[in-house]
């Protein structure tokens, strides 16, 4: 055998040696990207209950500028990903921006969607502007019916801190506590703030109290005006 040739063999024979690189090498890539949003939107859930607003948004609000960043890395492989594992990206970015709403609902405006205290002066328009995008989009042209104990809930906030929207959250609220459904502590304290403001003072007590009762941090999460 000649050198030239002998070399080619050779080369041939460590290549079929080596492992090869898996094909969805890339694919994975993509999915632990999607996989870290899943853990971070967990933790931030957490925080969110716990009344831990500041460490929720803190937690999710980079989701975009991460996929972002993936886009441009991983474009052609990303089109090799089958459907299916992972909600879409949209349904997370969505996800997120309703979880960041309801943090600055509960915080009365104090942080905005980038994690920074406001001024006295601009909490009320941050305040009404999260309230009205989470009533639009988890309330409004929705049938009641079709909703998640947990949707009506977090609607209910939202209406409760708008303006001719506390009858409302009030009946949403009500019927939750009718039916043992209520979801989360939050749920409460804003079902004992309504009661108490019409005068329904024992009814508010009765909530307060759940309310302690259902939080992980009481002190964080229920409080009266």
């Amino acid at each position: 055998m000649r050198p030239v040739s002998l070399v080619i063999a050779s080369l041939v024979s460590l290549a079929l040696l080596l492992p090869s690189a898996p094909a969805n090498a890339c694919g994975n890539a993509v999915y632990e990207v999607q996989g870290f949003m899943v853990s971070a939107m967990k933790k931030a859930e957490k925080f969110l209950e716990a009344g831990k607003l500041r460490q929720a948004i803190n937690t999710v609000r980079h989701f975009k500028k991460a996929e972002e960043g993936s886009k441009r890395r991983r474009s052609r492989s990303r089109r090799r990903v089958k459907k299916g594992g992972f909600p879409s990206l949209k349904a997370f970015l969505q996800k997120r921006d309703r979880l960041i709403e309801l943090a600055i609902v509960r915080s009365a405006g104090k942080w905005n969607e980038k994690g920074r205290r406001l001024s006295a002066k601009k909490r009320q328009a941050n305040l009404d502007k999260a309230a009205l995008k989470l009533v639009e989009t988890s309330y409004e042209r929705k049938e009641p019916t079709s909703l998640s104990p947990k949707e009506r809930a977090m609607a209910a906030e939202a209406l409760a801190v708008r303006q001719g929207g506390q009858q409302r959250a009030l009946e949403l609220l009500r019927q939750l506590h009718k039916e043992e459904l209520m979801p989360t502590a939050w749920g409460y304290n804003t079902l004992a703030r309504l009661e108490s403001s019409q005068g329904n003072q024992t009814a508010g007590d009765d909530a307060f109290a759940q309310c302690k009762r259902m939080a992980s941090k009481p002190k964080r999460v229920c409080f009266r005006d």
